[in-house]
């Protein structure tokens, strides 16, 4: 009879896991259920203090913030782990959790194969590559804990593989500090760790050498040469995706793939009457340095295409027009802000035609630029082809270097240089309570006016709170990180470590995707092998 009370027993764990990791969002009200004993009470006391310091911030500020209320339900998530005790119902929550990851892992997979997605983002309720990461690694940590040594490697691989294909390279630095830690801490999750990572890693390497999908571009060798500090020598981002509206304008132009080409070429069909309509992207640019452009162009008989350089608070002043004549020929006209210019073409062959242009700025600041389908008439309907696009710096052209998305590469930490700026700046200007978590599109919009697309957070979950919530919340996030690691097991404290790491790049921690299971799995994991 007592057996079979522990089997049913373990069944609800199961589906009620199996639920959560599927929707971590029931995790608070699922606390509700059970008695309010003392452990409970003490539970819900010690965070208290940092739901009572977000809150004050925005009080003070006389905003309605988000941040205190999942900190303040935060509890209730911890205690569904404590009162997960018996060593039956641990079996039942890590076969339901292990069983949500694997189901997760899948949908995962289907969003970069079936659905032809460029990375996974998992349910549409998380609703972004790198927050499905992070909870992906706070559960399969969890999961690694909980379940058996046979079945562990197998849930590793599925987490790994989901966590590569969201493309997020925070999460698999992440991923990896946690794992490792955990590995060295947990002797039984050797192996497994192992032969998972190095599993992973090799596939990840193949993918990279094999013209991989946008999210292997993003973790091959652009993450290694990030973490060495290596600057790409292409200033322009996205250059394998014109398509891409966050780093590409298409200001009166229509921007589509070439089926059926090996290389990304893009057909570009003007749409306005003009010479001005072009996918254009903004740069930044040093006072008398020599940069040198380059693309390259299969247009039609009797077209002119090339670049068009402008600068200003609205890109509204030319300052470079360089382009190819109808017999292949290259030529230049520079204005004021431009110090000195020289194009020269080149035939391939096939109808295509490289156009290399070396300018040197007579003053620094952004440039928008971008390519354009013909110079020589205002026609609508002009069409041109192009490819290989690149800004260097130096006098000579090299060796095309492709880039995907803006955040692709060692170009993450540069473009992420603006918003820390703007994040201390706001602190600086407000260091008691901060800005508002609102505040910070219009701020860096009020530093940046050039920039097209201005980020919602600053990339960094500490100079993120430093400029919503001031020192109030520096101190609220401080008491936060120190319950869960009072808390936490070996295993789980390199969870929270990993995340942390993730967190120095990105602002997901204070989540409700991310802070509630990880309330959860520290108090359900405390029980370590």
């Amino acid at each position: 009879m007592r057996r079979a009370a522990q089997g049913n027993g373990a069944r609800f764990p199961r589906a009620a896991s199996l639920i959560v990791v599927l929707y971590p969002y029931t995790l608070p009200a699922l606390g509700l259920v059970g008695r309010l004993d003392r452990r409970a009470r003490e539970t819900i006391l010690g965070w208290l203090v940092p739901a009572g310091l977000f809150a004050a911030s925005a009080a003070i500020r006389r905003e309605a913030e988000l941040v205190p209320l999942v900190v303040l339900l935060a509890p209730l998530a911890e205690l569904v782990g404590r009162r997960v005790t018996d060593d039956a119902t641990r079996r039942g929550v890590a076969l339901g959790l292990s069983a949500g990851i694997v189901t997760l892992a899948a949908v995962a997979l289907v969003q970069v194969t079936a659905i032809g997605g460029d990375r996974a983002s998992g349910p549409y309720w998380m609703g972004h590559p790198n927050l499905f990461a992070h909870y992906l690694l706070i559960a399969a940590v969890t999961a690694a804990v909980l379940s058996p040594g046979r079945s562990v490697t197998l849930l590793l691989l599925a987490t790994l593989a989901a966590i590569a294909v969201t493309g997020s390279r925070s999460g698999v630095v992440g991923a990896g500090v946690a794992l490792i830690g955990s590995a060295f801490t947990i002797r039984e999750l050797r192996r497994p760790v192992a032969t998972a990572a190095g599993l992973s890693a090799a596939a990840l390497v193949a993918l990279a050498l094999a013209a991989p999908a946008p999210w292997a571009t993003r973790l091959g060798p652009a993450l290694l040469a990030e973490l060495v500090g290596w600057v790409p020598k292409n200033l322009l981002v996205s250059t394998e995706d014109l398509t891409d509206a966050k780093r590409w304008n298409p200001l009166g132009v229509d921007v589509t793939r070439e089926p059926g080409s090996g290389d990304a070429v893009w057909r570009l069909v003007r749409r306005a009457r003009g010479t001005w309509p072009r996918p254009q992207q903004t740069v930044g640019l040093q006072e008398g340095q020599t940069y040198t452009l380059t693309g390259e162009f299969r247009a039609e008989a009797g077209r002119s295409p090339g670049f068009l350089v402008w600068r200003g608070p609205t890109g509204s002043r030319l300052e470079l027009a360089a382009g190819l004549t109808p017999a292949g020929e290259a030529f230049e006209t520079a204005g004021a802000g431009v110090a000195a210019a020289e194009a020269v073409a080149t035939d391939l062959g096939g109808g295509w035609r490289r156009l290399t242009v070396s300018f040197v700025p007579a003053s620094a600041g952004p440039v928008a630029l971008g390519p354009v389908p013909d110079l020589a008439t205002d026609e609508v309907g002009a069409i041109v082809r192009v490819r290989r696009l690149q800004l260097e710096e130096g006098a000579e052209a090299s060796a095309y270097s492709p880039t995907t998305s803006v955040s692709t590469g060692a170009g993450e930490a540069m473009v992420r240089l603006p918003a820390w700026r703007v994040a201390w700046q706001g602190f600086l200007g407000s260091p008691l309570v901060g800005q508002g978590s609102r505040a910070f599109s219009s701020s860096y919009s009020a530093h940046y006016p050039d920039a097209e697309s201005p980020p919602a957070h600053a990339h960094d979950v500490f100079l993120d709170v430093a400029f919503s919530y001031g020192a109030l919340g520096l101190v609220a996030i401080v008491a936060v990180l120190g319950r869960l690691f009072q808390v936490a097991g070996p295993a789980m404290r390199w969870a929270l470590a990993g995340l942390l790491a993730a967190n120095l790049v990105d602002s997901t921690f204070l989540t409700m995707t991310v802070l509630w299971p990880l309330a959860a799995g520290v108090a359900l994991a405390r029980r370590e092998r």
